[in-house]
């Protein structure tokens, strides 16, 4: 059993939270809505596995304080799964630097289609422990139009890095760039 946190875990990564806790796993996730982390427990089989915490993460002290009590109230977390916005990288570098005690973890860090990766991984200070990676969201080209992907693609798309641990997966396409919704 690991145990996951994930950010911005109510919306289009809910699918990703209920498989992992349905796998036996245990998630702490991060959002800024009680009333959908709690939903999203409901739906849930085992959700006493399943941990809400109702913050913003853009809220850096509350979210450093709550990444520095994790022992007391959820346990040690082996890996990380954020949405969070390039330009709020902060978050993620407090998670981060909360996170560099540990042996090793792992980072699956979710991108909108816009952020340029090398950018946004060179504006982090990762540790040697941290095994970091990129998961950018693209678009789904259909008989000469295009869409953004649904949360299911999107949560499938996750689930599938985490399952093949790669540096950087690309869920949809990303050309041809001018077809982009």
């Amino acid at each position: 059993m690991k145990h996951y946190l994930v950010v911005g875990g109510t919306g289009m990564l809910s699918e990703v939270v209920c498989k992992l806790v349905n796998e036996g796993n245990k998630v702490t996730v991060i959002a800024r809505n009680q009333s959908r982390l709690d939903q999203l427990q409901n739906q849930c089989h085992y959700p006493e596995l399943f941990n809400g915490l109702s913050l913003d993460y853009e809220d850096f002290e509350k979210l450093q304080h709550a990444m520095r009590t994790k022992e007391n109230n959820v346990g040690d977390i082996d890996c990380v799964v954020a949405w969070i916005h390039s330009n709020e990288s902060e978050a993620l570098s407090i998670i981060i630097d909360e996170m560099a005690t540990k042996e090793t973890f792992d980072v699956y860090h979710v991108l909108g289609s816009r952020s340029n990766l090398l950018e946004v991984k060179m504006g982090l200070d990762i540790p040697s422990n941290c095994k970091y990676h990129q998961v950018k969201l693209g678009f789904i080209v259909q008989n000469n139009s295009a869409r953004w992907l649904t949360n299911k693609e999107i949560s499938g798309g996750v689930l599938h890095a985490l399952d093949n641990e790669e540096a950087v997966s690309i869920v949809g396409v990303l050309e041809p760039w001018e077809m982009r919704p």
